[in-house]
């Protein structure tokens, strides 16, 4: 059985000290949040016994600089470890501990760490899934015990030989994760997904070390060294590509029933905005707003108990100025006919599409995903297109469209670095969180000063005057 040691924390074969100052008084530490020091042993109940001396020594500060009482700051960890082992040699054998439980078992950190909050809805059902597939092979062991090698054999012998799509497959339901393995599957899951699963348990086991429950993660560099560069993982679809799918859409304009819509204009609103499909699917009548005289997208998670809305990270959440050729080819005209279609009542929380439906797993994105990437795709691009697609030589997908915009803003835009990133929905890589905390949002009137510059060079003649 593994001992819990509390206040000690192993780093390889290091065995530290560590206690957590409280917030109010970590002026009085230079600002540190934690007070770390080597024990200079690598004995689990010698360490204990010197980390317990030392946290009642620095228990006892807090509690003294709370009354406002003088603290003597002359002697750091080191000095007071060193005064421990002169005035206490025989400590090993005085302060030993008794071995307690194993602790909670995975599902309960697992529902700490939901509890948290921290994660949308979407990327939380992800990490349970991943969690759900560590219960079914292993079962639900107290955490303590999921060790290393327990941990390789999940990666190399579960993660790594999973089929794609295995929870959809009716083929699959109602077997055992181990009776699943022992089946032979044509394909198997991508080096990415092995590595998002890995990093889903890492979130979970990086929170019992902190909180404690065990000394080190077993999770740490157990990510396989992709198959692909990530500009590889997709294929930007080319300019000829594009005009053909532009093309296409012409077509889809005026046939389709209800779906004609998202069909016209989703495609075309990722290719001039970079929003993610369920970004664009999901919004709202409400979510066309004017700033100032700027016409935008409001991306949100409004009203999401309603809505159903998710955003991918809190950087997902934005303005996106409505590029002017959106504008041109009557889009306004498109989301006042919906506000009409609602004017006796409240339209803000309606969806824009009108043939759009939720799906818990999907969200919103299912119909047009499927519909552009297994019809509208097999449309535009040509066979031999499709042929390098298939064998895995090329990625075309609906997801090629953020690629395109991304691609363009940074080469034949020359656009602001950061507003790129601001209007795609990607983390500012140029300045701190705290930084972050002292500056507004920019304004879409900034935004849309770059936006403009954007210009595929595409015929869009075709495509006028369907709405």
């Amino acid at each position: 059985m593994k001992v819990q040691l509390r206040h000690v924390q192993q780093r390889g074969n290091t065995l530290y000290f560590r206690i957590h100052i409280p917030v109010a008084l970590r002026n009085y530490y230079d600002g540190r949040k934690e007070i770390s020091q080597t024990l200079r042993t690598d004995d689990h109940i010698e360490a204990q016994g010197w980390a317990t001396q030392l946290a009642k020594i620095y228990q006892k500060q807090f509690r003294e600089l709370r009354s406002g009482r003088q603290v003597d700051f002359s002697q750091g960890s080191e000095e007071l470890l060193g005064q421990l082992e002169q005035s206490a040699p025989n400590i090993r054998a005085v302060e030993r501990v008794e071995p307690v439980p194993s602790g909670p078992t995975l599902s309960v950190v697992y529902e700490e760490v939901k509890a948290l909050g921290k994660r949308c809805e979407k990327e939380e059902s992800e990490r349970w899934a991943s969690t759900k597939l560590l219960i079914g092979w292993c079962g639900d062991l107290p955490i303590s015990q999921f060790t290393r090698p327990i941990m390789l054999d999940f990666r190399d012998n579960v993660l790594r030989c999973m089929p794609v799509h295995m929870s959809q497959k009716k083929v699959f339901q109602g077997k055992t994760l181990k009776q699943v393995m022992e089946m032979k599957h044509k394909k198997v899951v991508s080096t990415t997904t092995v590595n998002n699963h890995l990093s889903r348990l890492r979130s979970v086991f990086n929170y019992a070390v902190r909180h404690g429950y065990i000394l080190t993660s077993p999770t740490v560099d157990l990510e396989l060294t992709p198959d692909k560069s990530p500009d590889e993982e997709r294929t930007a679809y080319t300019k000829d590509q594009l005009q053909r799918m532009i093309n296409g859409l012409s077509e889809h304009a005026v046939r389709g029933g209800d779906l004609r819509h998202m069909r016209f204009w989703v495609p075309l609103i990722a290719l001039y905005s970079g929003a993610r499909l369920n970004e664009i699917c999901q919004m709202c009548i409400g979510d066309v707003v004017e700033i100032d005289g700027i016409l935008c997208f409001d991306i949100n998670e409004r009203n999401k108990e309603i809505t159903h809305k998710n955003v991918k990270n809190k950087s997902s959440r934005r303005r996106i100025p409505i590029h002017p050729d959106l504008i041109e080819l009557g889009f306004l005209r498109f989301v006042a006919k919906r506000k009409r279609a609602f004017r006796k009542h409240r339209h803000e929380f309606v969806n824009l599409w009108p043939a759009a439906s939720y799906q818990e797993k999907k969200g919103w994105r299912r119909k047009i995903s499927h519909w552009f990437n297994e019809v509208f795709r097999t449309e535009f691009l040509t066979p031999k297109e499709l042929a390098d697609h298939r064998a895995g030589r090329k990625s075309y997908c609906f997801h090629s469209l953020r690629h395109v915009f991304i691609s363009q803003c940074q080469s034949q835009a020359r656009m602001n670095a950061r507003i790129e990133m601001r209007i795609s929905g990607h983390a500012d890589e140029f300045i701190s969180e705290v930084h972050a905390r002292y500056g507004k949002d920019m304004h879409p009137k900034v935004l849309l000063e770059e936006l403009v510059k954007l210009d595929y060079g595409l015929d869009v003649s075709k495509l006028r005057n369907r709405y």
